[in-house]
């Protein structure tokens, strides 16, 4: 299901124990409707401490040339990109319309390519893309509804 660098990725997050959640286009296709994306989008906690993990992670991965420091990583709506698609990673701290520990605590844990992975669950993946309004999380929302019945 996933790219080496995206394994590659998701083992450092949860060697250095970031507090994350996947999120986007590869959480649809694990509730059951893929759809193409050029990029995994990664939604971490934004707090001081996950941050700290983050340039740990993004030092490991090989991009801590880029200099990004904790700052980057608890700015409010920031998206920070590595690569490019196909396999571009969009780490985000924030999305619409669902708080992260309230997520985190509805988060499915799964093993996926001998992989533990954290998923938002169905009901907060439908809340953020509704929040969202864009006519292609519209669209995703309409692809699960069809799926589950």
């Amino acid at each position: 299901m996933f790219e080496k660098d995206f394994i590659d990725f998701i083992e450092l997050l949860n060697t250095h124990q970031v507090e994350y959640i996947i999120v986007g286009a590869h959480a649809l296709a694990f509730h059951g409707r893929p759809r193409h994306t050029g990029d995994l989008d990664i939604w971490i906690k934004p707090s001081a401490e996950n941050a700290a993990k983050m340039v740990k992670v993004l030092e490991d991965f090989g991009f801590g040339s880029l200099g990004l420091t904790k700052e980057d990583f608890i700015k409010e709506n920031n998206i920070t990109q590595l690569g490019y698609p196909p396999l571009r990673i969009d780490i985000l701290n924030s999305i619409s319309g669902v708080d992260f520990e309230e997520a985190y605590k509805g988060k499915i844990d799964a093993e996926v390519d001998n992989l533990q992975i954290s998923y938002i669950n169905i009901n907060h993946f439908i809340t953020n893309k509704q929040a969202s309004g864009r006519a292609k999380d519209l669209g995703d929302i309409e692809a699960l509804r069809r799926k589950t019945k």
